[in-house]
């Protein structure tokens, strides 16, 4: 009997033992328990305490909009206004403010935000931040 990935181990059917009769769990069901495993060990109750991760919306000196991500977004907004930041705030004079920010649990989930919103036109990063603004 070899050994399966996860990903193997997901399409199968989960097996739990009652008594000496086994209950299969269909793919969803298996990872809806795994997920639970994971999410009880992997965060603690205070997360706030932990690496919480942030994506943000800068107004640059010229107007435009710079989307980015940081664990820490008060020391970023500042590396941004005393152009440290990053190239693209630098070639535009620095930033007036700090227009929006939203907090995710994972880097992996706050990188997947910030690519989803930088692929939006202009308009639709404006209607997100009016929206918090209402």
């Amino acid at each position: 009997m070899g050994t399966f990935s996860l990903i193997e181990r997901e399409r199968r059917f989960s097996l739990q033992e009652k008594g000496s009769n086994f209950v299969q769990y269909p793919q969803n069901e298996f990872r809806l328990r795994a997920a639970r495993v994971i999410a009880k060990f992997s965060f603690p109750s205070n997360a706030r305490e932990y690496n919480m991760w942030f994506v943000y919306i800068l107004e640059c000196k010229d107007g435009s909009l710079y989307t980015g991500i940081t664990d820490n977004p008060e020391r970023r907004f500042d590396e941004h206004k005393n152009k440290r930041g990053g190239k693209y705030t630098k070639s535009k004079g620095g930033v007036k403010r700090m227009l929006y920010k939203e907090e995710h649990a994972t880097r992996s989930l706050a990188l997947k935000r910030e690519s989803q919103i930088k692929s939006w036109r202009r308009e639709k990063k404006l209607n997100l931040i009016n929206k918090i603004l209402k």
